[in-house]
């Protein structure tokens, strides 16, 4: 009978014995989906933090690009206006062929700033690009030649086969090196463009030779190279510039494509 008294207590202390490891266990797992809700929460919070500041950043850069373009595109089209007057004032004037490729020249700039402050305004837009890139690469060279440089084009056939943002990337590096050729060694310069099909990408190469007589020093931002720089890493590439032996430039940039040529 003595036992048979105890008998609840025993069961109470059993069950207390089973249900406590139960109960710690369910506590402890609503402990650690609390504490994983409330990390999730800050982490939420901070990409909404995160968004907002880079939001902001695109309307303040948007907000400078607009001014920038309105400064810049007054400033062009003023040039293409003058330089339109004196060609006309003397059609056929020594300076006539410069005149008309200034404001051939100005109208491009003013077409280029609208597409880039379109693509601001709209990120998602796609931008028109040229449908022959070549072309562009073969006009840019015809101008530069124009203006004093001695130019030698080279294009492998083999191009035309790669994708068209990197042609396009191709062909605006091509501009930008002629460019620089042309500020910083002068009219009477050598230059050799290439753009060839390596395996995998595009090879663009402007090797330019010493500059005959000292250089005019044209008006430059310093942003020529770091622009280079920034379309090639834009599509995964790389660049290498430097002197060369003959005291010349030699510009390389290679354009990963996604395939072997």
């Amino acid at each position: 009978m003595g036992d048979a008294g105890w008998q609840p207590t025993r069961v109470l202390a059993l069950m207390t014995l089973v249900m406590a490891p139960v109960a710690s266990g369910r506590y402890l797992r609503a402990r650690q989906a609390a504490s994983q809700a409330e990390r999730l929460r800050r982490r939420e919070s901070q990409q909404r933090a995160l968004t907002q500041v880079r939001a902001d950043q695109l309307a303040e850069r948007e907000s400078i690009a607009r001014e920038m373009h309105d400064i810049v595109a007054h400033h062009v089209g003023a040039m293409v206006l003058r330089a339109g007057a004196a060609r006309y004032a003397d059609p056929g004037g020594p300076s006539s062929q410069a005149l008309t490729d200034i404001r051939d020249t100005g109208h491009q700039v003013l077409e280029d700033l609208r597409g880039l402050l379109d693509l601001l305004r709209d990120p998602g837009k796609q931008p028109d690009l040229p449908a022959d890139p070549a072309t562009v690469m073969r006009q840019s060279a015809e101008r530069m030649s124009a203006a004093g440089l001695l130019v030698e084009l080279d294009i492998d056939p083999e191009v035309a086969r790669a994708p068209l943002l990197a042609r396009v990337s191709a062909a605006r590096i091509v501009q930008e090196g002629l460019t620089n050729v042309l500020k910083h060694a002068g009219a009477g310069t050598w230059v050799r463009v290439s753009l060839t099909a390596a395996p995998g990408g595009l090879a663009v190469k402007v090797r330019n030779g010493p500059p005959p007589a000292a250089p005019l020093g044209l008006p430059s931002s310093g942003q020529g190279l770091r622009g280079i720089r920034e379309r090639a890493h834009a599509l995964g590439g790389t660049l290498t510039a430097g002197p060369a032996e003959d005291g010349g430039w030699l510009l390389t940039v290679l354009l990963p494509t996604g395939h072997a040529a």
